[in-house]
């Protein structure tokens, strides 16, 4: 160790090799009388205080002396410049899944480690022994964290990093966007993400998918980004605003939570934003056209004779109704058909974020709503004089033509808009005639995944107060059993035997029976 300079004071500048204690952050006052060879908590040694301005030269001396707005502003920008760059590289080499989710999801899982890490460091700063250097006020500002990390040689002087916050945003920020990218890449290893492709049906997705808006592989759900794409803008403005105000003890955030929630905005606009691509189609189904019309009738054939044979073994002999069949149009709208009840229109804007459905979806609608129609019976009074009155017919009749099939078969796979149109069709059932309708699924998660759907087209329209949806085996028996027939009911091949064909009390709900949706049974 060195010895003071020559007629220097404990306490004196001279004594620590012609610094100032009050610039370096030291206490004048817990310097006197003490010997500089006498400081065993001192991060560095006597010799090495000398040459602490050295160490802190060039850079973290610069960040010392910038404003923390300056490096607010320059991160933005290069925020900035890395989405414009990652949304070109989107367009130029697309993915046939949608890049966005991941992102997201991983700075939300950052989020929360944040937010943890926020929570213990007071805590475990209590373990911490404050440096006789360094002030009670410095030290009080001085996290567990930031002294684990920073409390070194040659920066140790410059905390706490909250009297600094452009040195601050330069820490925090590529040690987040380090965190971040490790993160989503982990995410998408665990996860599955990165195998989905533009075709994976809903029960291939990860877990978090939903979570972050996105329904399918291909991009984020559009009724998602309408909502949350002018939130997003409002609030990367207002974190514009924030980053200026850095530095003032007033009004300021942490530079640590500008820089996460900045992240967690910017991937989300890049989500809103990012999109799958359609994979090209191969040369060979380019240059053969027919080849594919005719493999494709082929697919729609066979699925018909094997609805014809599992018919044909429960009620041989039975004659099937002729099919008209309607070709597909390749991603084309169509306005909603206008014999619909109102609120479909309005539950299917909510649900999908468009005003029209696709082509096949209004074709299928404008059937159904073609088929039946609703008349007002006969009034009758309190004392039937007739028997019309007392054995009234149903006001509920064909509309179309005799020889017309009520039925509809939908060929489609996932995707296609399946379960959307059969919600559209079940509500407009009950809401124009007040009938039942029947759900069959295949299995028991396939019967909740539709309950689940169904309540979530539900959730933010008024037709939620009207609307009742059942699951057979769970919550049917209840509505049954206080005399009220569900609009909805969801079963699953057994549960539709044991819970509805095999019990009395459904005779009620047979009897209201508007609409029967067996999906891939």
């Amino acid at each position: 160790m060195t010895a003071p300079a020559s007629g220097g004071a404990a306490g004196d500048p001279s004594a620590l090799g012609g610094l100032d204690p009050a610039a370096l952050g030291l206490d004048p006052a817990a310097l006197e009388g003490l010997d500089p060879s006498s400081l065993p908590a001192l991060p560095v040694d006597p010799a090495a205080l000398a040459q602490a301005q050295g160490a802190l030269h060039p850079l973290v001396q610069e960040f010392l002396s910038a404003g923390a707005a300056k490096v607010a502003l320059a991160s933005i920008a290069l925020a900035l410049v890395v989405f414009v760059v990652r949304m070109i590289r989107a367009k130029l080499r697309p993915q046939e899944r949608a890049p966005g989710p991941t992102w997201v999801m991983a700075a939300l899982l950052l989020v929360a480690v944040y937010l943890l890490v926020r929570a213990i460091d007071p805590l475990l700063a209590t373990t911490l022994t404050r440096p006789a250097w360094m002030a009670e006020a410095a030290w009080a500002k001085v996290g567990f964290f930031e002294w684990k990390l920073l409390g070194r040689p040659g920066i140790a002087l410059a905390l706490p990093l909250a009297d600094v916050p452009a040195l601050a945003l330069v820490l925090h920020i590529p040690l987040w966007a380090s965190l971040l990218w490790m993160v989503e890449l982990v995410l998408r290893w665990t996860s599955g993400a990165g195998a989905l492709r533009w075709t994976s049906p809903t029960s291939e997705l990860p877990w978090f998918y939903r979570w972050v808006g996105a329904s399918g592989p291909r991009r984020a759900d559009q009724r998602f980004r309408r909502w949350v794409g002018w939130l997003v803008l409002a609030l990367l403005l207002l974190h514009l605003v924030a980053g200026l105000s850095l530095g003032e003890a007033a009004v300021g955030p942490a530079p640590g939570t500008w820089v996460v929630a900045g992240l967690l905005l910017w991937v989300t606009a890049f989500h809103l934003l990012a999109s799958g691509k359609r994979p090209p189609e191969r040369a060979e189904e380019k240059t053969d056209g027919e080849e594919a019309d005719a493999e494709e009738e082929d697919a729609q054939g066979e699925a018909l004779a094997e609805l014809r044979a599992a018919v044909d073994e429960l009620r041989p002999g039975i004659a099937f109704e002729a099919l008209e069949e309607r070709p597909g149009a390749a991603e084309a709208r169509a306005p909603l058909p206008p014999a619909l009840a109102p609120l479909v229109g309005e539950v299917f804007l909510d649900l999908c974020g468009h005003a029209q459905p696709w082509a096949h979806q209004a074709a299928v609608l404008d059937h159904l709503a073609g088929i039946w129609t609703l008349q007002s019976s006969a009034p009758v009074g309190d004392d039937p004089t007739s028997l019309e009155e007392v054995r009234a017919g149903s006001p509920i009749s064909r509309a179309a033509a005799a020889g017309e099939a009520a039925h509809a078969l939908v060929l489609g796979g996932e995707g296609s808009g399946r379960t959307t149109l059969t919600i559209l069709a079940a509500l407009h059932v009950f809401l124009d005639r007040g009938a039942t309708t029947l759900v069959i699924a295949r299995s028991r998660d396939a019967a909740k995944g539709w309950v689940a759907r169904i309540g979530d087209a539900l959730a933010r329209s008024s037709a939620r107060w009207n609307v009742q949806v059942a699951l057979a085996g769970e919550d049917l028996a209840a509505p049954l059993l206080a005399g009220r027939t569900p609009a909805i009911v969801v079963a699953d091949l057994e549960s539709f035997e044991s819970e509805v064909l095999c019990d009395r009390r459904t005779d009620d709900l047979l009897a209201r029976l508007g609409l029967v949706v067996v999906d891939d049974v």
